[in-house]
């Protein structure tokens, strides 16, 4: 089996012209914008874009790669995605603009995107997900008791702004790099028609991101959403029900792919629609939420028919809390939880502790206004969620320095 490195590797020589945008690929450039690309790619609502082979010389040249490939986040592997990218047929053309990446600890928003120009001549905009800072982490966490977070309202603002932009290519360019099973004139048809009405687009993003993006088709305008291809939402958190109500939702539930690995967290999180696609996972733990240890054979994800029975506990004991409590306290917890985190000057995920876990419990058990049942359920979600995510970065260590 192999994996999405392997698979650019494998399959880079190939053009998206000969063998065109996958599910796989949808899954690479929401784990590309996990990369910092500030002051290499043109910011949002900038003139200009770059290619990706570029992009990549300035990273590396601006950038010490070996101290960045030390730490213990999302970005490493992201690193070594562009790396092969970059010295692939079917990615180095890839044309990259509008980079955003932005952090506001008062307003609690973690928010970054991207847009990539594909050969086909549509667009690709890529939504950040959790990365590993805890500004992120309490950002997810609020989506129990509010909506819109204010990454969700910034993505809406994203994809509105973006879809005013002209990414029209040449008719040369349209007609030489359509895709070989389409015949001339209908690459005539689709370029006046993008001429006229604008470019298609797909958005992705993996864990928040993938949320990001399905809030941000389902809330634009009807003109948009029209030029909507698919969404691709990688182990992304649901929504609530009254989103799920939303006839816009609703409309659009069928243009969306829902990955998650067998031993999902993130992607069981609150309520969705569409179906959910389980992919086989080389890891254990909460590592297998990383996009990098989805297995792929040929051009497409290793499938398998459900999550596992620890994903299923999970689940359930975090959906008997919603069920239990009102938003308020939900409101209270997730305070209670971070305002512990904060106060012991835990900044990123790799700064937790077993005496940090041990802090968590108690204060969780502390809770009032609440009753036993949903409270062991709350305390089994975060216990696992905490622990495993501790025993799963050791183990990551461990494999990845030997």
């Amino acid at each position: 089996m192999s994996n999405i490195i392997d698979y650019v590797k494998w399959r880079g020589d190939l053009e998206m012209q000969v063998d065109p945008f996958n599910d796989i690929d949808g899954l690479i450039l929401s784990e590309l914008v996990y990369v910092e690309f500030n002051q290499i790619v043109p910011g949002f609502l900038e003139a200009g874009n770059r290619r990706l082979e570029d992009v990549a010389k300035d990273f590396f040249k601006l950038n010490d790669v070996e101290q960045l490939m030390n730490k213990f986040s999302f970005t490493k592997d992201a690193i070594q995605l562009l790396k092969v990218m970059a010295e692939s047929k079917r990615y180095r053309n890839i044309l990259l603009s509008d980079y955003i990446n932005e952090l506001d600890y008062q307003e609690i928003k973690q928010f970054a995107a991207i847009t990539f120009q594909l050969p086909d001549n549509s667009i690709y905009v890529a939504f950040r997900g959790t990365d590993d800072t805890i500004l992120g982490w309490k950002e997810d966490f609020m989506m129990t008791y509010m909506l819109p977070i204010p990454s969700q309202i910034r993505a809406k603002e994203y994809l509105k702004q973006i879809s005013h932009k002209k990414y029209n290519r040449s008719l040369l360019y349209t007609i030489k790099n359509r895709d070989l099973k389409t015949s001339i004139f209908s690459s005539l048809k689709q370029y006046f028609n993008q001429s006229f009405n604008g470019v298609k687009i797909r958005l992705g993003g993996h864990s928040k991101g993938g949320n990001l993006a399905v809030y941000a088709a389902c809330n634009n305008d009807e003109r948009v959403i029209k030029r909507i291809i698919e969404i691709y939402n990688n182990d992304g958190p649901g929504f609530d029900i009254e989103t799920l109500k939303m006839p816009e939702y609703q409309n659009i539930a069928k243009r969306i792919k829902k990955f998650v690995p067998e031993g999902c967290v993130f992607g069981i999180m609150l309520e969705y629609l569409e179906e959910m696609i389980v992919v086989k996972s080389d890891a254990k733990g909460l590592m297998q939420h990383n996009g990098f240890t989805w297995q792929i054979e040929g051009t497409r994800f290793v499938e398998i028919e459900s999550i596992n029975q620890d994903s299923q506990a999970m689940d359930t004991a975090f959906k008997i809390w919603l069920s239990k409590v009102d938003k308020e306290t939900r409101k209270n917890a997730v305070d209670s939880i971070f305002n512990i985190i904060e106060a012991a000057k835990i900044e990123k995920i790799n700064d937790f502790s077993e005496k940090t876990f041990t802090h968590l419990i108690t204060a969780l058990k502390e809770l009032k206004n609440m009753d036993s049942e949903s409270r062991n359920a709350l305390i089994h979600f975060f216990k696992t969620l905490l622990v495993e995510n501790n025993n799963s970065r050791k183990e990551y260590k461990k494999k990845n320095n030997s």
